[in-house]
């Protein structure tokens, strides 16, 4: 793992401890780029409709291995690379918490690695990922001899993509681009390398996935594809976004749920495991879960983190939970990553314990008969709705555009949902909107981000005055954030009034008061038979209701979701609907959705009576 990756590994564990799962979904939302200047995003909406159409319904069921090819020695290599202050007499490395029973080994040594791939084979492994960092580096060297020797012991090779950072759009697309060609070109072919249907699998580290956007995969993805034929990219970071664009998402390190849920980590895990694996099979993508041994950074890192093993039981746990879900891949981190101690491979302080029981769980896995979910089938994950309802919104919406403003959250399920329904959807950027922007163009506006959006594009309050003029000219905007409050800061960091754009939202509470019990209730009216809601018992709880005091009296006002207490006291909205007739902007209309309300197990069937009832709106 890569320092700069590691310093946001260390936020998310201290914010997982200190304030939740939804506080930590955040900090994505701060490191995932969204729409950028200057790249053409013309077919961004066939490209969403494509990455629907391919699905995994039927993967063969697998054990990979994140596996490093980065260690040398002056016998094989001329010089030490990755071990530090190395005494073998003494059974030392001072880079590596564990000694390996090779060892301080060079990863071009062909009896090494020939080793290796016998001990994967004999424990039942299917293949491995390997760390890559470029063209012509130490790791791109090792490859040949790898793919060679994981042929000779029947085990796949997929490649981990963890290139160096670059800072324009230009050169992130153009490099990494180069990066997959070369893969593709020169180790796809190889009979070793991972496939599914035919097609090469590579993974993509979280390193990479933080300085390349959305918009910038899908022109990756598209161009490279032109060239060079259909091939799998599987996304490190487990959000609806990635779902989207990619055709598997993983986990490299779970340290953060393993930190955070204590003596508790067999329920954590089957709660995450089953969340991830859920909502990845309705998707049709490859579905994975991540397992760890235990984790020690400190001796290359200060002060580090220190995971106990606890004589394997973490192991064991993560593995249970992990057969017990079912996903299609099972990854382990990791086969040989001595530096922060996460490694399986042999050592002098664990033997071979950890491949021993690897084999055990391996065949356990695999002796179970693989996962289905049905595409269609209602409560399969909480944003999946029924072929009947997809086809009554794709009627109601024929001929017209969503626009996905940017900004756009990783952690938002509302591009997900949109393109599984089968709706026309176009991610936009901040020059489609002061460009482009008319109500004819695009019947509603979807605010997906998490508090954050851009006042000034090109000339001040450019945006501002484009989305104002939008809803003066009857244009609907859906706020659906990933955080409390819809449009809350600009790019200055300077606080908006959310009711500039008609959305009637009000301050409510930073966590409910103390000894109630809170229940969201429906208008049947315009929702119909729906179940009450619980308010949600943990994670991130601050309250922004939609308030009929937030319009005018003359202005239209519909509540769709609405919390009270025990006692019938109203506490506002979680979800409505605001037609401005008298008030600003004149004209306008505005949809808000609560945050925490897409975390309910009908998430799906709730946005599906919404957007119906916005779709009747425009048909008038």
């Amino acid at each position: 793992m890569s320092n700069r990756k590691i310093k946001v590994l260390y936020q998310a564990i201290g914010i997982i401890v200190i304030a939740g799962v939804a506080s930590f979904m955040s900090i994505f939302s701060e490191i995932a780029a969204s729409a950028k200047e200057g790249i053409d995003q013309s077919g961004y909406d066939k490209f969403l409709y494509t990455r629907q159409a391919r699905i995994y319904p039927d993967v063969s069921k697998k054990v990979l291995t994140f596996y490093y090819p980065w260690y040398g020695n002056p016998q094989v290599s001329g010089r030490w690379f990755h071990w530090e202050g190395v005494d073998e007499e003494s059974k030392y490395i001072a880079s590596s918490t564990h000694y390996p029973v090779l060892g301080p080994y060079d990863s071009n040594d062909p009896e090494v690695v020939a080793q290796h791939m016998r001990l994967l084979a004999d424990a039942g492994v299917d293949g491995i990922i390997v760390s890559w960092w470029g063209v012509n580096t130490f790791e791109d060297k090792a490859m040949p001899l790898i793919l060679d020797e994981a042929k000779e012991h029947g085990i796949e090779v997929s490649v981990y993509l963890e290139s160096e950072e670059y800072f324009s759009s230009e050169d992130r697309i153009y490099w990494t681009s180069e990066d997959l060609r070369y893969i593709l070109k020169n180790y796809g072919p190889h009979p070793a390398f991972l496939q599914v249907d035919g097609a090469p699998v590579v993974f993509v580290y979280s390193r990479v996935m933080g300085q390349v956007s959305s918009l910038e995969w899908m022109s990756i993805i598209q161009e490279v594809e032109k060239d060079l034929g259909r091939f799998l990219l599987i996304a490190d970071g487990v959000n609806f976004l990635n779902i989207v664009t990619f055709d598997g998402v993983h986990d490299y390190n779970p340290l953060g749920m393993v930190l955070s849920a204590g003596d508790n980590l067999r329920e954590a895990a089957l709660v995450s495991y089953e969340r991830a694996v859920s909502q990845e099979k309705a998707a049709g993508k490859i579905s994975t879960v991540t397992i760890i041994p235990g984790y020690d950074d400190t001796k290359i890192r200060k002060p580090g983190i220190a995971v106990d093993r606890k004589e394997g039981r973490i192991y064991r746990t993560l593995w249970e939970a992990a057969i017990e879900v079912n996903p299609d891949w099972v990854l382990i981190t990791s086969f040989n990553e001595w530096h922060e101690g996460s490694q399986i491979e042999p050592s002098l302080e664990f033997g071979d314990e950890y491949m021993k029981l690897t084999g055990e769980y391996t065949a356990a896995f695999k002796a179970k008969p693989s996962r289905s979910v049905a595409l269609a089938e209602p409560g399969a994950d909480p944003f999946t709705i029924s072929v009947d309802k997809k086809e009554e919104l794709k009627s109601m919406f024929v001929g017209k555009t969503i626009g996905v403003l940017p900004e756009l959250s990783p952690m938002s399920p509302i591009v997900l949902w949109l393109s599984r329904v089968g709706l026309n959807v176009k991610l936009l950027s901040y020059e489609d909107v002061v460009e482009e922007l008319d109500p004819e163009r695009y019947q509603v506006l979807v605010y997906a981000g998490g508090e954050n959006y851009r006042s000034t594009f090109k000339e001040l309050l450019d945006v501002d005055n484009t989305l104002v003029g939008y809803l003066h000219r009857g244009g609907i905007i859906f706020a659906a954030p990933s955080l409390p409050w819809p449009f809350y800061y600009n790019e200055k960091g300077t606080v908006i009034a959310t009711e500039k754009f008609g959305i009637p939202v009000d301050a409510g509470w930073e966590s409910p008061p103390d000894g109630l019990k809170l229940i969201f209730k429906v208008n049947s009216e315009v929702i119909g038979d729906f179940p009450e809601l619980p308010f949600p018992a943990f994670g991130d709880l601050r309250w922004r209701p939609a308030r009929p005091t937030k319009v005018a009296l003359k202005d239209e006002y519909v509540p769709f979701v609405s919390l009270y207490d025990e006692t019938g006291k109203w506490y506002g909205d979680g979800a409505a609907y605001a037609k401005h007739v008298a008030s600003t902007p004149r004209g306008g209309q505005a949809v808000y959705v609560w945050f925490r309300l897409m975390d309910q197990p009908l998430a799906g069937e709730l946005l599906y009576q919404i957007f119906k009832f916005v779709g009747e709106r425009l048909g008038k």
